[in-house]
């Protein structure tokens, strides 16, 4: 499968069916031609699930074949013009009120109504790196609510309520579909077999080749999220309009605490007994904070009350009150948020991965005296789960971040519980996998594929020749051996010198060329270098203050008081990484746009292009056709070009009008580049001035690399270092053309179109218009951002996609 997610072709065969729209009407003519125009009316079918998972029971079932017998035609037994009787259970009580039991009543329905029918869909798939995320929203109209409305509150008026949606149109209005496509995606843009095995371990060989069929079907659309939020109303006519609106699953479980048990699992207690004898000052015992599972058990009994799991203080208090609250529940709440209060200036997650680090450490570890400097691979932690001997991306280092300050101190004045001096980072993919095996555990029962991949088989960033760290003290980037101190040099002061530490051998590197096996065995490497982001290293003490503060009392937890999610932690790691990397890497979770399942990636949304061997092939995008008067036909319902400038810019039609003397800094030089393409002379000039500018601001970055070594952690230095990186990622190279295509920067324009329902465009498809201005079309690209499926109440189904302007990588 592509490691591509950011810059991907358009899948063969949804080409060849666009292209077959286009001309039809115009240039063919055919029985399919006409079959498409004229027999493509969408069917919605919603099902609601007794589980979180498709892989459980089916409770209800809205829309699909349901609305073509019984109550919705006129005629026949069940008929709507008919009188009919219905019944209804509900819970009745003996004389005493001890005894529960079900009871059936039947009524006479003499409404002349149809059942309830959805009228509108509305289903989007982003590009969560841009802040869009899965999302739907489905409206459902009830003409009877006397016989109807209990039933659908029961059923889907319920937050959390695991929901699949299909929108399907007749395969007649595949025009491919004798064709050798068949009327079919390629098996590319879906997981193989082996991972959909691995994905649905209960799924049946024959239910996996229906399901793979189904996904890969152009005509065909499907999504799975959760109920997250409704609303109804009663209209004129006494009818009730009502409103369900939908997360995908991938976008609900990052939402999920980052509380731990403390006797959360046998794994756990295995691990604290193998290292128990040598346990020794600051690896202290997990300490539960705020007991979430206590607060889930009073809110599961307060009705609504699961939906407030995430409030805490007054704000839970007042909620759970309107909800029906009894004043015992009231009373259990406040004291869980008292317990929390005394038990603040820590944090159970943190508590639990430096007890672990820590622990694991000093077991390993014969004198820890002797060995203060150096690298730990972690890979036979008893908490991984893999089948590898060795994972590269796994490490912990410690010791002291120069050799002044060892020298300064000396190995018998270690304070392990001071982060201050002694310092432990872990890899990102450490920190990941910690997530995944002690968090993310928690949902496997109800969400199978609940998991983050981070690895450097998977996960990939630009390389950068004079990347550095502007706080190395919080984010490391340490080359190999063979690379040396290229990274972590700050004039005559190194952080953490790799040619004198412990176990430095084993240390692959933040960056090097991607290695690959092909089917034969094979090895295959890249030929340029890129930087693996599960290999950056992150000081423990770093993710304590991201935690609670340098005080212990601030932080996302608040000091360790209030619970705290995995999508907001992830996001506080992504800014500490990018403001190191001068905003050079952008980490971001991700669903991969070519899976099924509910597994997210930790990506870098500035790698675009991936240099991955199997990924060498060139990316042609498709191109759209606008017109009949091309030569190709129309696609298009609807086009929109627009500008939108951000701030850094937003004077552009000023400055490119002010001759020879404008500033590179008023303007982002990509675009400036662009908006001279026809003036060989402005451009060559431009292209002189770009050279000069890269080394102008390399020279400036080598100085304050110095300056940042000579007064270690001075803020004003660490700033200058900052802005002299970010001058430098602008100018990574003397070749603007160059450049661009390591940089891979998004142009300030948009294009969006609707068309025709269809399946198959995924966030990160390129595209081009050939019916656009050369400026739009030398160059660059479009790459989709955003896809949204519309269908409306008479059957109408628009895909709708959403791209943005960036430079043609190939």
């Amino acid at each position: 499968m592509s490691n591509n997610i950011f810059y991907t072709p358009v899948d063969p065969n949804l080409r060849e069916e666009l292209d077959a729209r286009a001309a039809a009407g115009v240039f063919s003519k055919t029985t399919k031609d006409l079959q498409f125009m004229l027999e493509k009316i969408a069917n919605v079918a919603i099902y609601a699930y007794e589980g979180n998972s498709s892989n459980t029971k089916i409770i209800s079932e809205l829309g699909g074949t349901s609305v073509t017998s019984g109550r919705y035609m006129p005629s026949g037994p069940d008929g709507y013009l008919r009188d009919r009787k219905y019944k209804k259970s509900k819970i009745v009580f003996d004389d005493k009120g001890r005894v529960a039991d079900l009871k059936e009543e039947e009524f006479q329905d003499e409404s002349k109504r149809i059942g309830p029918f959805i009228s509108t869909v509305d289903v989007n798939i982003g590009d969560h790196s841009m802040g869009l995320l899965n999302k739907a929203s489905i409206a459902l109209t009830i003409p009877n609510p006397i016989r109807d409305l209990d039933e659908i509150e029961t059923m889907y008026f319920r937050p959390g309520r695991f929901i699949r949606i299909v929108i399907e149109h007749p395969d007649s209005a595949v025009i491919t579909r004798d064709s050798a496509t068949a009327g079919l995606l390629t098996k590319n843009t879906i997981p193989s077999d082996a991972k959909l095995k691995e994905f649905y371990p209960t799924m049946r060989e024959d239910e996996r080749v229906e399901f793979s069929t189904d996904l890969r079907k152009l005509n065909r659309v499907t999504f799975e999220g959760l109920i997250t939020s409704f609303d109804f109303s009663f209209t004129e006519t006494g009818t009730v309009d009502a409103t369900l609106s939908l997360t995908g699953t991938s976008n609900v479980y990052t939402d999920v605490s980052m509380y731990i048990n403390q006797d959360q699992s046998e794994q756990s207690k295995k691990d604290k007994k193998k290292t128990k004898k040598a346990k020794k000052t600051g690896a202290e015992n997990i300490d539960p904070k705020y007991d979430t599972e206590k607060q889930k058990e009073i809110l599961d009994n307060i009705p609504s009350g699961s939906i407030y799991q995430n409030l805490r203080g007054s704000e839970l208090i007042s909620a759970s009150r309107a909800s029906g609250a009894s004043d015992d529940q009231i009373k259990q709440l406040k004291e869980l948020d008292a317990e929390a209060a005394i038990a603040s200036g820590s944090s159970q997650f943190y508590d639990a991965l430096y007890t672990e680090i820590v622990e694991y450490q000093f077991a390993s570890e014969i004198n820890i005296f002797e060995n203060v400097d150096g690298l730990k691979n972690m890979s036979n932690m008893v908490n991984i789960n893999t089948d590898l001997e060795v994972i590269s991306d796994q490490f912990l280092l410690y010791g002291y971040s120069t050799i002044n300050q060892l020298q300064q101190v000396g190995p018998e004045s270690i304070n392990f519980t001071a982060g201050f001096k002694y310092n432990r980072y872990i890899t990102l993919g450490y920190l990941i996998q910690f997530i995944n095996n002690r968090v993310l555990s928690k949902l496997r029962t109800t969400v199978p594929n609940a998991r983050i991949l981070c690895n450097d088989a998977r996960c990939f960033s630009n390389y950068y020749p004079h990347l550095t760290s502007t706080n190395p003290e919080e984010i490391l980037f340490l080359a190999d051996k063979l690379g040396g101190n290229t990274m972590n040099s700050y004039g005559d002061n190194i952080y953490y010198n790799v040619d004198s530490m412990i176990n430095a051998e084993n240390w692959p590197g933040v960056y090097g060329k991607i290695e690959e096996e092909d089917g034969d065995g094979n090895k295959k490497e890249s030929n340029d270098n890129v930087i693996f982001p599960s290999r950056i290293l992150i000081n423990l003490e770093t993710i304590r203050n991201i935690i609670i503060g340098a005080t212990g009392k601030g932080g996302i937890s608040k000091g360790g008081s209030r619970s705290f999610n995995v999508n907001i932690f992830l996001t506080m790691i992504s800014g500490k990484i990018s403001h190191a990397s001068g905003r050079a890497i952008s980490m971001n979770l991700v669903t991969d746009p070519s899976t099924a399942t509910e597994t997210l990636i930790y990506a870098d949304s500035k790698y675009v292009k991936s240099k991955a061997p199997s990924d060498s092939e060139k990316v042609e995008p498709y191109h759209v056709p606008l017109f009949a008067t091309n030569g190709k036909g129309s696609l298009t319902r609807g086009f929109n070009l627009s500008a939108t400038i951000p701030e850094s810019v937003k004077n552009l039609s000023y400055t490119l009008n002010q001759g020879d003397d404008v500033s590179e800094e008023d303007i982002a030089p990509f675009i400036n580049f662009m908006y001279r393409e026809k003036d060989k002379n402005s451009i060559n000039k431009a292209y002189k001035k770009y050279g000069g500018l890269h080394k102008k601001n390399l020279a400036n970055l080598k100085f304050t690399r110095s300056e940042y070594g000579k007064f270690k952690g001075e803020p004003e230095k660490q700033q200058a270092l900052y802005k002299a990186l970010v001058q430098y990622i602008k100018y990574p190279t003397d070749d603007i053309r160059i450049s661009n295509l390591l940089a891979t920067p998004m142009f300030p324009f948009t294009a969006d179109f609707s068309i025709d329902g269809v399946n198959g465009f995924r966030y990160g498809d390129v595209l081009q218009f050939d019916a656009l201005p050369e400026r739009y079309k030398t160059n660059v690209v479009f790459s989709v951002i955003n896809v949204t499926h519309n269908v409306t109440v008479d059957g109408e189904w628009t895909t709708n996609v959403k791209c943005i302007m960036r430079p043609n990588i190939e």
